[in-house]
């Protein structure tokens, strides 16, 4: 089962997720595995199978609940529209990972695709408090505070990454 999930996700890396879920399509006609829903789940995403993901997803956290699950379902969620339910599963992970800065990144990255900025910027927040040192969350951050036209607090990120990465081009720019 772990070989075959593997197999499947390399396909998928290789730009050919539908020969991955062919794969695990005739694994599970024989059963049910929680975890080769999922990984069809998010090779479904892939091929922009929204329904399909989500179906995958559902039945996987049947079985399988973990903090992963819920973030690619929250991510599939985002893709088809459905912002609500998205961050209703990032909650969910904050919950079981609290330290973790990326359940808030990611919904701050959710929060700003619905241009509800401030949000988006008090999760973005919240990532940082816990990763402060995270030269990607600072770019973010620094994005955000470009995109409300705080300019002191992006210059100010964009430094903070330049320390952290002096050979970061997007930050020197």
């Amino acid at each position: 089962e772990c070989a075959l999930g593997v197999l499947a996700l390399v396909a998928g890396q290789r730009g050919a997720p539908g020969e991955g879920i062919k794969l695990l399509d005739a694994a599970l006609a024989s059963g049910s595995s929680g975890f080769l829903h999922a990984i069809r789940g998010v090779l479904r995403r892939g091929v922009q199978d929204f329904n399909g993901s989500i179906a995958d997803l559902n039945k996987a956290a049947e079985t399988e609940p973990t903090p992963w699950l819920f973030s690619q379902r929250a991510d599939v969620y985002n893709r088809a529209g459905f912002y609500r339910e998205a961050l209703k599963d990032l909650a969910r992970v904050s919950l079981l990972m609290p330290d973790s800065a990326q359940p808030h990144a990611q919904a701050a990255n959710v929060y700003f695709d619905q241009a509800f900025y401030p949000e988006a910027v008090a999760e973005m927040e919240k990532a940082v408090e816990r990763s402060p040192a995270d030269a990607a969350l600072l770019s973010r951050r620094a994005r955000f505070s470009l995109v409300l036209g705080r300019l002191k607090e992006s210059e100010d990120d964009l430094r903070r990454v330049l320390k952290l990465e002096p050979e970061n081009v997007q930050a020197r720019f």
